[in-house]
């Protein structure tokens, strides 16, 4: 099937993020129903005035990040496709998602009143951004920091587990209509998934003419992403309880056991026996993967109280 709409992909790195493994964000499941209908944002379109933006990978995972926002502020908050799409190198072949996800991560994002969509051709949308739009956009990250994580498509459990931490950009083959939907062809869209009927059907929300629409539950998407959209001062994660394992998962892997509010280290054989022997042999969910930020936010000590 011709790519219509924007979609580019390419395989997974093997460093990236999976949810339900190691990563350094906690699977906080902060809306238990995972029914987002009521954050939604404005309805924006990538087909309009005469050409389409081919920024589905933009659209997709701002509308995600917009949701987020709302359930975390109770305030909406509208920003700049346009500025996103151009500056994270969307072509008229589309984009990747995870290339658009890290210039959103590593650059910042505006308003949509500061860039508007107000381009009547292809050429007027993609013009160069003007400079100040960069320093306006690092303000967001003054206050916001993001992070993502794959989620395994083809198992629909963990997709419905995800959903109740975030709404969801996912990867589909385009299609239309007012029933439940189970096109058969080539992944060649994203789009955002914002609820689920448990074995009925996941409900999608588009930006072309068709806003909402229903998935069938055993369709099988492309790529499912999940985005965290996490408070600056909140950023570094402390929510931890004492006698969990931690793993550094940048650097040397350093394994280390917390315990009020610091971070025992020691030969790797100690620490581990003595996380075993404090719990008691029951370590279900007591482990924690650090990012080196995160690890080096706490004090460190060795078994004796030593700093280290």
């Amino acid at each position: 099937m011709e790519n219509k709409f924007g979609l580019l992909t390419r395989d997974k790195n093997v460093r990236d993020w999976v949810a339900g493994s190691f990563t350094p964000l906690d699977l906080s499941l902060v809306n238990p129903e995972g029914d987002w209908s009521s954050y939604l944002p404005v309805d924006e379109f990538q087909n309009r005035r005469g050409y389409d933006r081919m920024a589905c990978a933009t659209y997709s995972i701002l509308n995600c990040i917009e949701i987020l926002y709302r359930f975390n502020t109770g305030h909406e908050k509208n920003f700049s496709d346009r500025e996103l799409a151009k500056k994270s190198g969307t072509t008229k072949s589309g984009n990747y998602l995870d290339n658009v996800f890290d210039w959103a991560r590593k650059t910042g994002l505006i308003e949509e009143y500061l860039y508007p969509d107000d381009a009547n051709s292809w050429d007027e949308y993609y013009k160069e951004l003007k400079p100040e739009f960069s320093t306006e956009a690092k303000k967001f990250l003054d206050e916001w920091s993001l992070y993502r994580e794959w989620v395994r498509a083809d198992k629909p459990e963990d997709i419905f587990l995800a959903l109740k931490s975030a709404p969801l950009q996912a990867t589909v083959c385009y299609a239309g209509g007012s029933g439940i939907l189970k096109p058969d062809g080539t992944w060649n869209h994203a789009i955002t998934v914002y609820n689920a009927e448990h074995g009925v059907c996941w409900h999608i929300f588009d930006h072309y003419t068709q806003t909402r629409k229903r998935y069938a539950w055993d369709y099988e998407f492309g790529a499912v992403l999940k985005p965290s959209l996490v408070k600056r001062n909140n950023d570094i994660i402390m929510n931890i309880q004492n006698n969990t394992l931690l793993q550094l998962v940048q650097g040397n892997g350093s394994f280390g056991l917390y315990l009020d509010g610091k971070i025992i280290v020691d030969e790797a054989d100690k620490i581990l026996a003595t996380y075993i022997v404090r719990n008691q042999g029951d370590i279900k969910g007591k482990t924690k993967a650090l990012t080196l930020e995160q690890w080096n936010s706490l004090p460190h000590v060795d078994l004796k109280g030593n700093k280290v």
